[in-house]
């Protein structure tokens, strides 16, 4: 189980799969005053915003933590990175 781990730790530290999708490095998942899901970090090869910006994101609709995927309202994120506290 510790390879399987420490392998996981290795993959979420590379580049993304598909490097065409917008990134979120140093992310963080947070809940609005109404308890609706959204993500925090410092965004990357999005077509609208500028490369390194801190953002909040629209209300996520699916996330998958093993895939480093999460689909928000508007946008499709690979995440980067292990969810900061």
């Amino acid at each position: 189980m510790k390879v399987m781990v420490k392998d996981r730790e290795r993959q979420q530290e590379q580049e993304p799969p598909t490097p065409d999708l917008p990134r979120l490095e140093r992310w963080k998942h947070c809940e609005d005053f109404f308890g609706v899901p959204h993500l925090h970090g410092f965004v990357y090869n999005h077509p609208k915003i500028p490369d390194g910006e801190y953002v909040k994101t629209s209300d996520i609709v699916w996330f998958d933590p093993m895939l480093n995927l999460c689909q928000t309202r508007h946008t499709l994120y690979c995440l980067i990175g292990k969810e900061e506290k």
